[in-house]
């Protein structure tokens, strides 16, 4: 009789610790916090109505995101802003990878409702998606909130093609962002997140000063070329973005 009660409490304290577990895996409090003072950088892809995914964020929650980040009192600036000056105080930028039209159909009037800069990397040629026009990227470039930088022409994973087709992708990309903009191309982001140290060379030679990944780490600025990122997932609540923000990620 004296049994079952102990089998119940094991129970209950077994579903406990499953149920700590999974908190600790989906909530990531046990991180350190990182230095306010070091830049966020934040990638987004697509901002478009419908189903929140890895690849997209609703309107309705990037702008929750955008009054949250104001909250925060971050420092919105440019990529390329933020390596002519390191010293900004709490320094934010928001990036888009790709060039998706609805950057400038939902994003770009919710940055400029609430005074964001962004940097969007173009991939001019890439396929699957509806791209940005001419007449969008000019506009927004001249409005003095965003900032276009390198993607690759057609979204190529550099690491599976040979020199002088990533050296052409790379090259061509560049100069078409900088003809669209009428302004010189800087930054650059690696499709996939993929590349070598070759191909840091490469952007090297064709004048690229920054170049950000897909690592989601908060670390001071080291290698220009190697910038990490913070990923949002676009189904991101409240409180995990702010993990993202404060601990970098909120999942393991």
């Amino acid at each position: 009789m004296n049994g079952a009660p102990r089998v119940t409490s094991s129970l209950f304290l077994a579903g406990l610790i499953l149920l700590l577990v999974w908190f600790l895996a989906h909530y990531n409090f046990w991180r350190p916090i990182a230095d306010p003072k070091l830049p966020r950088i934040l990638m987004y892809h697509s901002v478009e109505p419908g189903e929140a995914t890895g690849m997209n964020i609703p309107p309705e929650r990037f702008e929750q995101q955008l009054l949250q980040l104001q909250r925060h009192l971050y420092t919105p600036v440019t990529l390329s802003e933020l390596g002519f000056d390191p010293t900004v105080n709490n320094p934010l930028v928001i990036t888009f990878d790709d060039g998706f039209r609805n950057n400038y159909t939902h994003a770009y009037p919710l940055l400029k409702k609430y005074g964001f800069k962004a940097t969007i990397f173009l991939s001019p040629q890439i396929g699957g998606i509806e791209r940005l026009t001419p007449e969008n990227i000019r506009e927004m470039s001249d409005s003095g909130l965003i900032e276009f930088g390198g993607h690759t022409m057609n979204h190529i994973n550099l690491t599976t093609v040979d020199d002088a087709t990533a050296r052409r992708e790379i090259e061509e990309s560049i100069e078409t962002v900088a003809s669209l903009t009428a302004s010189p191309c800087r930054t650059f982001a690696y499709p996939f997140g993929r590349y070598l140290p070759k191909h840091r060379e490469m952007l090297r030679d064709a004048g690229i000063e920054m170049a950000v990944t897909v690592k989601k780490r908060i670390r001071p600025l080291g290698n220009l070329l190697e910038i990490p990122r913070l990923s949002v997932h676009g189904a991101a609540n409240r409180l995990q973005f702010h993990l993202i923000l404060t601990r970098g990620r909120y999942r393991v």
